[in-house]
């Protein structure tokens, strides 16, 4: 701090009596809600509402907790002494503006309170310039924005001046524990006990007893919340004459007595302090409250990350290229020339693989056999797939084919399949039938026995009509496969082995609406990120222990890279969240798949839902999927060094590629708040040994404007879901930094990569062509 002539206090508001200062005392709630009352006018804070009292402006507060508050208060001792201005007057309240009008209006003061406090906190060298010279570019804000015209005395009290009764409730609040009363006051002051006493409530709004006891209550009840001491202790160290007036007064105040309240409410783990309740010493003390109610904020500020690493040096990894497959729903829908767009764009612009679809007995087509009609259909949509060179992927459901038949039979099972791939197969050369893929969900409600021989009539069906086609299992991680630990799972995966028709890869899918703890909240990627590796991986060393082979892994139903909430918070802030999840979801998953829009996801479900990752959405808004599956195809197989942030990979003939993250895990809806996001700045100073010759260089920076089309979207009051006008007027940004040039190298290339939260930075370097 300066000194006492400003106090700056970040905690938890439970009541703050009246009272009044000399001098500008300026509120900033960061969570929860707080009732504040400014000179009888009632306010209710929400989230990032600022709050100034001008000096003389009688103020009180309560909230429920928790709630996280920031408050600065500035003498007018200090304003005199910096600004000349000691009685300037104020009008800054964003209580009863719009969201859109509190961002404009206060923004920018948000951000210079919150630099401020970051100063306050931060135990580094200058810290005293740096706090002092935030507070003077505060100062100066607030003198050009919001100053008004000074206020004028008011008639009734102008025998006595504002700075006479100032000082004497300035003395009242400093030493209301001790032996004070309204006649004391009135004689050192000269002034008459009924004249002081009217005057006193004038400015205050209560009376002087009132006023006191408020005072006392509030000190007592900090040393009951954060103390062992008795209550009687409590009582005569707050200024109260004896436990029995204490008792009443108490009780009258809060309903029950001292000794219950602490009982209901003491946390022992916050510490205390004076005029807010709960106010916090240091960021550490701040972490813990927050762990406490599960209140999450970021905690890093900005940091300068410096990389240095050889070129020359050996390969210590090489880069997996990950497997695209889009999910079309069903096959049906390949006819619709819009998904045909969709899914030559996605081939051309992100190397889509696979079209992955449900066929037979859930496809839109025919429910059972198939007729001459659908054969032509299934034939016109594989025809389309080998004209872009996307290769089918069919699923087959055992228990939409229990639905459709009477014979439902597994050996009726294997010869409608046999039947079906034959009458497919024919019209197209192995080289490209020995590419498709085959999936069978085999998880109805039946026996052991009956999901073995449905598998093995499925498995010999296919191998005998294309024996080097691809079949695989699915696995739907569910609470039931939890909880028999993998037992059916296992024990299928053995008499495959033992059997010799092992499937060559599993299709993992989750059922995330069973996941109740990553439901309530939407800032809970990187805890559901772990969630599905950890899950994966226990799947896989139940197989280890068995003595199993390890299939790929197909990473089918997910919400890991776009979390769980709705679109509107979540579809514009994640090329970085993209790129990391690709890189690290997880070794043995080889491939991730795709809706190929949301509009396919409900004709197939039946469900109306806008969490599901959708990639042409993002096409559309030029954002997240195609720029990170994009950009890691720039990237080369040899990797030279790794870490959390920084990517460097080597082509075989010595280029470069070098891939920069700034992942930040959170909710996305506090993108529009710069005083929590400016802290999550990270400056990468990379250093590059050993490099020489002429070059080309070319630099990709992902979401750099990285608000605009969130802030577009509420602003404009839309709700969470898709529509096409929105889309046409968001998607003309195209947030995609591109630069290009040459450079003639020695020896070293130094660079440096400034990023905010979820951008992204690929540096290609390569030589030039003579």
């Amino acid at each position: 701090m300066v000194d006492d002539s400003v106090v700056v206090e970040l905690g938890q508001v439970r009541e703050i009596p009246q009272h009044i200062h000399s001098g500008i005392e300026i509120f900033l709630l960061l969570k929860g809600n707080i009732n504040l009352s400014v000179d009888g006018v009632n306010f209710y804070m929400r989230p990032n509402d600022i709050v100034l009292c001008n000096s003389g402006e009688s103020h009180n507060a309560s909230a429920a907790v928790p709630n996280i508050a920031f408050r600065i208060l500035i003498s007018e001792e200090f304003m005199h002494q910096e600004t000349r201005n000691a009685n300037a007057y104020f009008h800054c309240n964003s209580c009863q503006m719009t969201e859109k009008e509190r961002e404009l209006a206060y923004g920018q003061l948000r951000h210079m309170l919150m630099q401020l406090m970051n100063a306050h906190y931060q135990e580094k060298e200058y810290m005293e310039i740096d706090f002092k010279s935030s507070i003077l570019r505060m100062l100066s804000f607030l003198f050009k924005n919001f100053q008004t015209e000074q206020r004028k005395i008011s008639p009734q009290i102008d025998e006595c001046s504002d700075d006479r009764i100032l000082e004497i409730i300035n003395y009242i609040n400093k030493n209301y524990s001790a032996d004070i009363s309204l006649h004391k006051i009135a004689e050192e002051e000269h002034l008459s006990i009924h004249y002081l006493s009217r005057l006193f409530k004038k400015k205050t709004g209560v009376g002087f007893m009132e006023y006191l006891g408020q005072l006392r209550l509030a000190g007592a009840v900090n040393h009951l919340l954060h103390t062992d001491w008795s209550v009687i202790k409590i009582a005569l160290l707050n200024g109260f004459s004896n436990v029995g007036s204490f008792n009443k007064l108490f009780i009258k105040k809060y309903g029950q007595s001292p000794a219950k309240y602490r009982l209901t409410r003491k946390i022992d783990s916050v510490p205390m302090d004076s005029e807010m309740g709960e106010v916090f010493k240091s960021e550490e003390e701040l972490i813990r409250y927050l762990k406490i109610f599960d209140i999450r904020f970021q905690d890093s500020y900005s940091e300068n990350i410096h990389v240095t690493t050889d070129v020359a040096v050996p390969v210590i990894e090489r880069f997996r290229v990950i497997g695209r497959i889009i999910r079309i729903g069903r096959m049906v829908e390949l006819l619709k020339s819009e998904v045909q767009a969709q899914l030559a764009t996605a081939k051309e612009r992100v190397l889509a693989e696979y079209a992955h679809f449900a066929c037979l007995y859930r496809d839109g087509m025919s429910k059972y056999k198939m007729s001459v009609y659908a054969d032509y259909e299934y034939l016109q949509a594989l025809r389309f797939l080998r004209s872009i060179e996307v290769k089918p992927f069919f699923s087959f459901s055992v228990q939409e084919f229990i639905d459709e038949t009477e014979d439902a039979s597994p050996e009726k099972w294997g010869e409608e399949i046999s039947e079906f791939i034959g009458k497919i197969a024919v019209h197209f050369k192995e080289e490209y039938t020995k590419t498709w893929k085959f999936e069978i969900d085999y998880t109805p409600a039946m026996n052991r026995q009956t999901l073995w021989d449905y598998y093995r009539e499925f498995y010999t069906a296919i191998r005998q009509t294309l024996p080097e086609a691809e079949i695989g299992l699915q696995f739907t991680e569910t609470k039931t496969n939890a909880n028999d630990d993998y037992g059916l799972f296992v024990e299928h995966m053995q008499r495959a082995k033992n059997e010799a028709i092992e499937p060559a890869f599993i299709s993992y899918y989750t059922e995330w609406w069973e996941l109740e703890k990553f439901i309530a909240s939407s800032g809970n990627y990187v805890q559901y990120k772990a969630y599905i590796a950890a899950q994966i991986g226990n799947m896989i060393q139940h197989l280890l222990e068995n003595g199993l082979n390890i299939p790929r892994v197909l990473l089918m139903s997910w919400n890991v890279l776009i979390g769980f909430s709705s679109l509107e918070s979540n579809a514009f802030f994640r090329a970085a969240l993209y790129a990391d999840g690709f890189l690290n979801i997880g070794h043995y998953i080889t491939d991730v798949a795709f809706w190929i829009n949301t509009y396919a996801h409900e004709a197939y479900s039946g469900m109306t839902l806008f969490e599901i990752p959708s990639l042409f959405l993002f096409n559309d808004l030029k954002r997240s999927v195609f720029f990170s599956l994009t950009i890691l195809d720039q990237l080369y197989v040899n990797v030279i060094y790794h870490d959390e942030s920084v990517i460097v990979t080597r082509s075989d003939k010595g280029d470069l590629a070098v891939l920069v993250l700034n992942a930040c895990y959170f909710a996305p809806k506090r993108a529009l708040d710069t005083t929590f996001t400016d802290k999550l700045r990270r400056i990468f100073s990379i250093r590059l040994d050993n490099i020489y010759g002429e070059k080309i260089i070319d630099r990709y920076h992902l979401d750099s404007d990285r608000t605009s089309l969130y802030s577009r979207w509420t602003n404009m009051g839309l709700p969470p879901m898709v529509d096409c006008n929105v889309i046409e007027q968001l998607h003309r940004t195209t947030n995609y930094d591109y630069k290009l040039f040459e450079e003639k190298l020695e020896g070293t290339y130094i660079f440096t990569v400034a990023l905010d939260f979820n951008e992204l930075a690929i540096i290609n370097i390569r030589a030039k062509d003579k």
